[in-house]
């Protein structure tokens, strides 16, 4: 015999995972944001798109990325998920690195791959993994420290 709590309950639980899920779901995805006084900024795809290769298809991890500035002077967090497995995203950056200016520098392929490229007065790694959601790759660029230091 079902008590009222026990009807409630039956109902309540899939109604919140459902929703967890759907929350969950909703990071992904570019999204514009604007500044205090209502200027919208460049998703972070258009932000780097001429500076970094970004594969076809892919999404941005909109709550874990960080871009700060844009174009050629860019440094941040760029992680997204992609549409290939590990292995095609690794040949893209690999090989579309250097299209876009960057030297390759080092570069491991496995479970986790990570590639490390030099752009002028920057560096860059592309940490690629198989995560939760799929395949995802971390992008990280920052400015190379001056030697001596």
């Amino acid at each position: 015999m079902h008590t009222p709590l026990t009807r409630l309950l039956s109902f309540i639980a899939p109604l919140c995972a459902t929703l967890l899920l759907s929350a969950c779901a909703s990071n992904f995805g570019s999204v514009e944001s604007s500044d205090a006084n209502g200027t919208v900024s460049a998703s972070p795809a258009a932000r780097v798109a001429d500076d970094f290769p970004i594969p076809a298809g892919s999404g941005i991890v909109t709550d874990q990325t960080l871009i700060l500035g844009s174009g050629a002077n860019w440094t941040g967090r760029l992680v997204i998920t992609l549409s290939g497995d590990t292995q095609s995203a690794f040949v893209f950056f690999r090989d579309q690195g250097n299209a876009f200016g960057w030297e390759l520098v080092a570069s491991s392929y496995g479970k986790a791959s990570l590639l490390t490229f030099s752009k002028g007065q920057r560096s860059a790694t592309v940490y690629i993994e198989s995560g939760f959601a799929g395949p995802m790759a971390t992008v990280t660029v920052s400015p190379v420290a001056p030697k001596g230091m």
